[in-house]
């Protein structure tokens, strides 16, 4: 019976997974292990929590509880449950999962399918968190359009008042006959007056409802083209794959503050150096998303058309080509770009920087008393953090521009490089609502040395969301760390 269920799940698309009534796994099909980067021979005899750590967890227990059940006690059979799932590699991503149960060869089996949903749950988040921007814009419109009709209401009993008032007059006249004449082209006077009234009135109205319906419009045309930027954004973007393929010990932990962002992070691959950045362009949603693509680009001009492999000459002709791109308007525009570049050869780095420093966590006795005192070191639990001072100029018109220098860095086993933006540290939170600033940031990434270079992206976002709390983020966010084998 076991081999019938082989020979239908080798066609299945979706991830399968047969295991005893102890969640041990005993068969699993091809696209499973595709989806979960494992060889066959690794999971089988396994359990099943190697694929989803949290299956069995928390709420989760009741899950475990079934597999041991009699036939008739289980329930819910097809469930279908939202879950992380974990590679060979560590790395996560979301899955649904679905069980049932069956009886093999007189043994209880339970059979599980898995399925990625990466490609829905992105989107819908994405999607989700413009739509509750743009709601409020409508709401904000929505209450402003309320208060002139309210107006209008008010004006529209101010003039009921007044036909009371010309009532009263025309009784008046019947006793007053000498009067009567004068009084009734008054009378007429003000009923014109009225009309007119009215007639504005529904004419604001009307031009109310007009512009209610071109705000809608306005607002879907905004929400539509802030989705497709940062789909154009996304794709100047390195992927992870990309990035892992020469560096995989690596984490990118980038947070924006709007749908698109003036942060972000670049790679180039060049013989063997490996080109890595974070990048912090003026300003932050659509204007710095705009500064951020002239700049990605002009960075990769600088290599691949100009052929330039110093990271300080790189930032040098950088620099020159946004200042050209803005020049062609004929204003003076001094928006520009704060980065840290590194360039990974061989245990070496060259690291290059405008405004952007370069951290290193070593442990404390591979580094000398000199850099003790020169390179502001943090020392705690036998880890240092040595900084690498950057220039202090941005990419972009600066008075006094002077040529970017670099170091040259002798890298040890066991090191971890850090370069990031300012979000981090400039975010506003905790009890008192201060900024986090960048020795306790130091600090905080000494401590994670001892984490898993995969966890730590995941560990600094939960830290910077607990520091933030029911706060505004204020601006956008990248932290890179690399560790070195």
């Amino acid at each position: 019976m076991l081999q019938i269920y082989k020979t239908f799940y080798q066609n299945a698309v979706e991830g399968m997974i047969v295991a005893n009534g102890i969640g041990i796994i005993e068969l699993v099909n091809p696209s499973l292990l595709e989806m979960f980067n494992y060889k066959e021979h690794e999971l089988l005899g396994q359990p099943i929590e190697i694929l989803v750590p949290y299956f069995f967890k928390g709420k989760n227990q009741k899950h475990k509880e079934r597999y041991t059940l009699k036939n008739e006690e289980r329930k819910k059979e097809g469930e279908v449950r939202s879950l992380i799932g974990h590679r060979k590699d560590q790395s996560q991503f979301p899955i649904e999962i679905r069980f049932n149960y069956c009886y093999m060869e007189e043994d209880l089996k339970s059979i599980t399918t898995v399925t990625d949903i990466t490609k829905i749950v992105k989107p819908q988040h994405d999607f989700q968190e413009l739509n509750t921007k743009l709601d409020r814009i409508v709401k904000i419109r929505t209450k402003e359009i309320e208060a002139q009709k309210e107006q209008a209401l008010k004006q529209n009993q101010k003039i009921k008042s007044q036909n009371q008032k010309i009532e009263v007059q025309k009784n008046q006249a019947i006793a007053q006959k000498e009067q009567a004449i004068a009084q009734k082209e008054k009378i007429e006077v003000q009923k014109e007056q009225a009309l007119k009234q009215n007639q504005e009135i529904k004419s604001q109205k009307e031009k109310i409802e007009a512009q209610k319906e071109q705000a809608l419009i306005k607002n879907q045309e905004i929400k539509d083209s802030i989705y497709y930027a940062q789909r154009l954004q996304n794709a100047t973007l390195p992927s992870f794959k990309e990035v892992n393929k020469y560096i995989p010990n690596h984490f990118i932990y980038f947070k924006a503050k709007d749908v698109v962002s003036g942060d972000f992070y670049w790679f180039e691959q060049l013989n063997d150096t490996s080109y890595f950045a974070a990048a912090d362009c003026t300003g932050h949603g659509v204007p710095g998303a705009i500064l951020s693509v002239i700049c990605s680009n002009a960075l990769n001009r600088s290599i691949k058309e100009f052929g330039i492999t110093e990271p300080s000459k790189i930032l040098d002709k950088t620099r020159e080509l946004v200042i050209e791109t803005f020049a062609k308007s004929g204003e003076d525009v001094k928006d520009g770009m704060d980065i840290a570049m590194c360039a990974f050869k061989e245990k070496k780095v060259i690291y290059s920087g405008a405004n952007n420093p370069l951290w290193i966590v070593r442990k404390t006795d591979l580094i000398t008393e000199d850099q003790k005192v020169e390179r502001s070191t943090i020392i705690n639990n036998g880890l240092s953090l040595i900084e690498h001072k950057s220039n202090k100029q941005p990419i972009g018109l600066y008075a006094g521009m002077k040529d970017f220098t670099q170091e040259e860095i002798d890298l040890h086993p066991g090191d971890t490089l850090y370069f990031f933006t300012d979000g981090f540290a400039d975010q506003f939170g905790g009890e008192k609502g201060k900024k986090f600033k960048y020795k306790p940031f130091k600090r905080f990434l000494i401590d994670l040395q001892t984490k898993p270079i995969n966890e730590r992206a995941q560990l600094i976002s939960d830290s910077f969301e607990n520091w933030r709390g029911e706060l505004d983020q204020i601006d956008d966010v990248c932290v890179i760390g690399v560790e070195i084998e």
